[in-house]
């Protein structure tokens, strides 16, 4: 199904009839990302004493009770309720279910002792996405009008499906996050676990940036309908640029939930 929008006073067209996903499978009976070391998300058939919800094991159908913590266990998109004090819902987010996206794949860099990269001491080998690597790769396309920013890190493997994170992946410095501000971005997907550094004491700087929440953790009504979305997994088959994006989500009533981004491959008339 062809459709066509003007988007940057340009007239565009998409196949909505062929999304690309950039979710992570979750395989409840195989390997899958973590990070935190939380239990693996995991799927039994249900059982009460007399009925079991497997038809190998006698039911009359497969009925499956699923244990998951959708921070750690996968893809997810998150809101404001994340960081605040009162439990704001992801169901309850009115984000842009369709919105424009810019894919920009960034090879992040090690970290130098500059005070301004992010409010945390930090480490040897730790790798940073900086507002510079950014910048670079954001000036390589026409931007006004622009809702979301998919950021895919390089190397950019396979291993991304499964990885187990113990060690500290990359993150967002603190410019980075103060750039992706001024682009006006409402939705940010990102490729890692965390755009924070995983273990920064608490800080979680580059969340309270994004959605501009003080200390004293109250919601702000200005950023209350934007996301972001972890643990995504953008394929070297699909190029940067831009897209349609739609982040399906189901309507659970908490901070996030287990999410599908699709994109949808502009063309320019």
């Amino acid at each position: 199904m062809i459709s066509q929008f003007h988007i940057n006073d340009h007239l565009y067209s998409a196949d909505l009839s062929k999304p690309i996903s950039i979710a992570i499978p979750l395989d409840f009976l195989g390997k899958q990302p973590n990070t935190y070391d939380v239990p693996h998300a995991q799927s039994r058939p249900y059982k009460d004493g007399i009925f079991v919800g497997d038809i190998r094991l006698g039911g009359s159908c497969n009925f499956e009770t699923i244990e998951l913590t959708p921070h750690c266990n996968g893809t997810h998109t998150e809101c404001i309720g994340h960081i605040t004090r009162e439990r704001a819902h992801i169901a309850n987010t009115d984000f842009k279910r369709i919105s424009t996206a810019l894919l920009i794949s960034i090879k992040p860099i090690i970290a130098d002792d500059h005070a301004h990269h992010y409010n945390y001491t930090l480490e040897n080998g730790d790798l940073l996405i900086t507002r510079e690597l950014l910048e670079k790769e954001v000036s390589k396309f026409y931007i006004n009008e622009l809702d979301s920013l998919i950021v895919r890190t390089l190397p950019n493997t396979d291993k991304k499906l499964s990885d187990n994170y113990d060690d500290v992946p990359a993150y967002f410095s603190k410019d980075a996050m103060e750039y992706i501000l001024e682009l006006g971005i409402s939705n940010l997907l990102v490729d890692l676990p965390s755009i924070d550094r995983l273990y920064d004491d608490g800080l979680m700087m580059n969340h309270k940036n994004f959605w501009q929440v003080g200390d004293d953790r109250e919601v702000n009504p200005d950023t209350v309908n934007k996301t972001v979305t972890e643990f995504i997994y953008a394929d070297d088959k699909i190029a940067d640029g831009y897209y349609l994006l739609d982040i399906q989500i189901p309507p659970f009533l908490s901070d996030a939930a287990p999410s599908t981004p699709l994109l949808f491959k502009l063309e320019k008339k």
